[in-house]
């Protein structure tokens, strides 16, 4: 039986992708072009994971890997292109690189029956990713541009993230461990994480909406 919940996290991701499509012009001229693309990448990947693989195999999980390790990746990206300071864009290129290299390795060498998830690379990919969106909020604090950040669609994306993921790090870390040992913590935990899907792309919505009001470039 298909979970509820999950049928709500794509019904956001649904609605989150068809915004982005309506307000496509005005997501080009806050140079986020690439954000229907992803947010399309991850409704068909998440519905394919959902009513597909899960329905035809006995596990979805490799597919997750797989999926999230894309995802991840181009969360990363986004954020090195939303920051301006070149040395955090070195820094940030550099973890990206050390995310891709875990992720291999944890693949082929850590993930077995026990540790399905490939979760210890997920772990350090959230924490790049809470780190860097920290690191975004940093450079608006300090800058000397002028910003409405309620019509700033990156600031709402990028609040989406930071709440998402590191609110994820711990799930994460011990992810594999709770799903074998604590059932009743490790699904209380899953219940919590979709809550947090529902708020990312809230915040990814308004964000998207918000677009069109925009005024001031920073981005």
């Amino acid at each position: 039986m298909i979970n509820i919940w999950l049928i709500l996290i794509i019904i956001f991701e649904f609605v989150s992708f068809l915004l982005s499509v309506i307000y496509y012009k005005s997501l080009k001229r806050n140079a986020l072009t690439t954000l229907p693309y992803y947010l399309f990448f991850v409704l068909a990947g998440e519905a394919i994971g959902v009513f597909v693989i899960g329905q035809l195999y006995h596990s979805n999980i490799s597919y997750y890997n797989t999926l999230s390790t894309l995802q991840i990746g181009f969360l990363l990206v986004f954020i090195h292109k939303s920051i301006y300071s070149p040395w955090a864009k070195k820094v940030l290129a550099i973890c990206i690189g050390f995310f891709l290299i875990a992720s291999v390795v944890n693949y082929y060498l850590i993930k077995d029956e026990v540790n399905a998830l490939t979760s210890y690379s997920f772990t350090i990919g959230c924490l790049f990713i809470t780190l860097g969106s920290a690191y975004f909020f940093y450079e608006l604090l300090v800058s000397t541009n002028v910003e409405n950040y309620t019509t700033y669609p990156r600031f709402w994306i990028m609040l989406g993230l930071f709440i998402f993921y590191v609110c994820n790090i711990p799930y994460m870390s011990v992810y594999n461990y709770l799903s074998l040992n604590y059932m009743r913590i490790f699904t209380a935990y899953f219940k919590i994480i979709e809550v947090l899907n529902y708020i990312m792309y809230s915040f990814f919505i308004i964000g998207i909406v918000c677009s069109s009001r925009r005024k001031s470039h920073l981005h």
